[in-house]
């Protein structure tokens, strides 16, 4: 026996698939196409107005292409480079020293209730506090090399960090906990199933603020007085009116700030995998 197929009978699902992928790459590849024509636009704009019309002086804001001009050498004779080096080794040891400091401690405050009780003060007080309101006796402690940076982007990391993750633990459904406990889980289960994935968000979201802050910190006390850095070579461009320069140094730390949250986003995508973007 024998079933004779013939082209009526294929079903017709190719197109479909392929229109279905389709909108899925575009799904994908949406936002950063927007990002990019969108950014072209601009800086179109922003070149034409400063070469044709001139509405800013270009001592104030110098067309693109004149800062890219600058950028290129500044990059080839390693002026930009080892200034951003130094500024970013100081704000990654900063940040990561903050990091493993504030967590833990903001879980041993988040499930002792003494604990919080004895530091929370402590804690909102210095919150409060501008750090870098500290920045002259830091300076005057540790001089304008980098101890004195990551001393000041630590502190400055530091209490977003811890009060995020004391927010998260303390938010912890009580239900949930009492429901691992019916099962048998102990403290070590309750933490590692129940109480980090619930902070895990509050602890990414800390993270983010410390990271904004931590560089706002950064620039500041390297404008202030510093060895090194992006915001000193800022600084010295901007006494020689160098404008292209002191924009050049600006795109850097775009590019600094960037690669912060681009790595904190990977990071939140791995500790947390179960949550999803919305959209409307």
């Amino acid at each position: 026996m024998s079933i004779e197929v013939t082209s009526n009978q294929v079903p017709r699902t190719l197109p479909l698939s392929s229109d279905k992928n389709l909108a899925v790459l575009w799904q994908r590849v949406k936002v950063p196409i927007i990002m990019v024509v969108s950014l072209l636009i601009t800086l179109a704009l922003w070149e034409w107005q400063q070469t044709s019309v001139q509405l800013v002086p270009a001592l104030w804001l110098p067309p693109p292409s004149a800062i890219i001009g600058e950028l290129l050498p500044a990059l080839v004779d390693g002026r930009i480079p080892t200034a951003l080096a130094w500024s970013l080794r100081n704000m990654a040891v900063g940040f990561l020293l903050s990091m493993v400091v504030a967590i833990p401690l903001g879980m041993l405050m988040g499930t002792s209730g003494i604990i919080n009780r004895i530091l929370g003060p402590y804690v909102w007080v210095f919150y409060s506090t501008p750090r870098i309101a500290f920045l002259p006796l830091v300076i005057v402690a540790m001089g304008y090399d980098w101890e004195s940076k990551v001393f000041l982007i630590f502190i400055t990391c530091f209490f977003p960090i811890l009060i995020n993750t004391v927010t998260g633990v303390e938010g912890v459904d009580n239900s949930l906990l009492k429901a691992g406990r019916v099962f048998g889980a102990n403290k070590l289960q309750l933490f590692r199933s129940i109480i980090l994935p619930f902070a895990a968000p509050f602890i990414m979201s800390g993270l983010r603020i410390s990271a904004s802050r931590g560089l706002v910190t950064l620039y500041v006390s390297e404008i202030y007085g510093s060895s090194n850095g992006i915001g000193k070579l800022m600084v010295q461009a901007q006494k020689t009116f160098n404008t292209e320069l002191v924009f050049a140094g600006l795109l850097c730390l775009l590019a600094l700030s960037l690669a912060f949250v681009w790595i904190l986003a990977f990071i939140e995508k791995m500790m947390t995998p179960w949550r999803q973007e919305v959209h409307f």
